[in-house]
C-alpha cells in the first residue's frame, strides 16, 4: 500500500474523500499512465525481437485499456 506507493512513478491519489465520478477519472488516468509505460516496454521488446515479452505486454495493455474504457463509460 503506502510502501509500494512511495516507489511508484504514478501520481498519488488524494487522501481526502473524493466523489465517485472524479475518482473514476483519477483512476482511469493512472491506468492510462501505466499503459504508456507498458507500451514503451513493448517497443523495447520489439526492438530486441523479444516476441514473447511483446505478446505478454500486448495482453496486459489490452486488458488495462479495456478497464479504463469501462470505468470512463460507466462514469458518464
Amino acid at each position: 500500500s503506502q510502501a509500494l506507493a512511495q516507489h511508484s512513478s504514478l501520481e498519488k491519489l488524494p487522501t481526502q474523500i473524493v466523489q465517485d465520478i472524479p475518482l473514476i477519472s483519477l483512476i482511469a488516468s493512472r491506468i492510462g499512465a501505466t499503459v504508456a509505460v507498458l507500451k514503451s516496454a513493448r517497443q523495447t521488446a520489439d526492438e530486441h525481437t523479444d516476441i514473447d515479452t511483446s505478446d505478454l505486454l500486448t495482453g496486459a495493455i489490452s486488458a488495462l485499456e479495456k478497464r479504463a474504457w469501462f470505468l470512463l463509460a460507466s462514469a458518464q
